[in-house]
């Protein structure tokens, strides 16, 4: 082999080791990197949520309103606390309801006519029931009931008091002592004498004195007795046995008086101690069946609906009506109120 060829190869392969070398310097020379561990993440601690602050529990009834006669808003009161007693609540009465009022411990709210109107309130508090007493024609909801007497019916009231004093007053000689210059109180005693008629027919007494019975008497309000007397006065010398009272000329003075004389006396509310001995019947309108009804279904969550008030006879003097005697009163009422009996004259 020529001499510069084997220069070449050896020049060649001395290269090619001098390469290796270098390379092997780099691989074990270098120094590794050290990766750092990724931190761990501290140890999530789970969010407490507060719990919500409990509701007080609903345990009051609220009871406004009182456009009805004394006795009656008396009598819804006492029923409303028996109700409440039995379920565990309280009863608040107010005047005008606000809506601080309506806390979440409001359990119901009883309205009587006068009050603030319950349709309203129902829609802004639908947790709350409501019972609504009223003769306006008030819709019931979800969570409202309406009690209504589809008007105040002075005229059925009026009849029932006629037919009972002619019924109960020997020769009919029966009267009605009225308020005067007010449509109800002339509705009231318009159909005082026609209940009477109903009954009597002619109504002619036997014996004098010869007195058209029923006989009316408007009077002005009994403010005093100066007011008062010469009108009871009048009744007297007319020999009238029993007088119906309207509420108008209700006056514990006057009735006194005229029971004082031996007369006998009705009205549409529930008399003063002093003159349930001259006492014969109250009539008036019922809404305590209605309210219990009421009551019973909206504390046991049902829906709201429509019941109606009904006509009724209370502080009845048993020496008077007997049995078969309040079965005629009670078949009367019923035909009354389902209008096979037209009560009054007056369109």
């Amino acid at each position: 082999m020529p001499e510069k060829y084997r220069c070449g190869k050896m020049e060649y392969m001395l290269r090619k080791m001098i390469l290796v070398v270098f390379l092997l310097f780099l691989i074990t020379g270098c120094t590794p990197v050290a990766v750092a561990p990724t931190p761990e993440l501290p140890t999530a601690f789970p969010t407490t949520i507060p719990s919500p602050t409990p509701l007080p529990p609903a345990t009051r009834v609220i009871l406004t309103g009182s456009n009805l006669p004394a006795s009656e808003t008396e009598n819804l009161v006492t029923l409303t606390q028996s109700l409440a007693a039995t379920s565990g609540l309280t009863v608040e009465r107010v005047d005008i309801i606000t809506p601080e009022m309506m806390t979440p411990d409001v359990r119901m709210v009883i309205s009587l006519p006068g009050s603030t109107s319950a349709s309203d309130l129902a829609a802004h508090y639908p947790a709350i029931s409501f019972i609504s007493i009223s003769n306006s024609g008030i819709q019931p909801s979800a969570n409202l009931f309406a009690i209504s007497s589809e008007g105040t019916h002075p005229e059925w009231i009026g009849f029932m008091a006629g037919y009972i004093a002619a019924i109960t007053t020997y020769e009919w000689r029966i009267g009605v002592l009225a308020l005067a210059g007010n449509n109800d109180e002339a509705l009231a005693a318009d159909a005082f004498r026609n209940g009477a008629i109903f009954f009597c027919g002619l109504c002619n007494p036997y014996h004098p004195p010869w007195t058209d019975y029923p006989a009316a008497v408007a009077m002005n309000p009994p403010t005093n007795q100066a007011d008062w007397q010469p009108w009871a006065d009048q009744i007297i010398t007319s020999d009238i046995k029993t007088v119906f009272v309207t509420p108008g000329v209700y006056n514990t003075e006057l009735l006194t008086y005229l029971a004082g004389s031996g007369i006998r006396l009705m009205g549409s509310q529930t008399p003063a101690d002093a003159l349930r001995p001259a006492w014969i019947a109250t009539i008036n309108l019922d809404y305590s069946e209605a309210l219990t009804t009421a009551w019973g279904e909206a504390t046991a969550s049902m829906p709201g609906r429509s019941l109606s008030a009904t006509l009724q006879v209370t502080d009845v003097d048993a020496a008077l009506i007997g049995e078969g005697k309040m079965r005629l009163i009670h078949e009367t009422i019923a035909a009354l109120t389902a209008g096979h009996i037209a009560p009054s004259t007056i369109p």
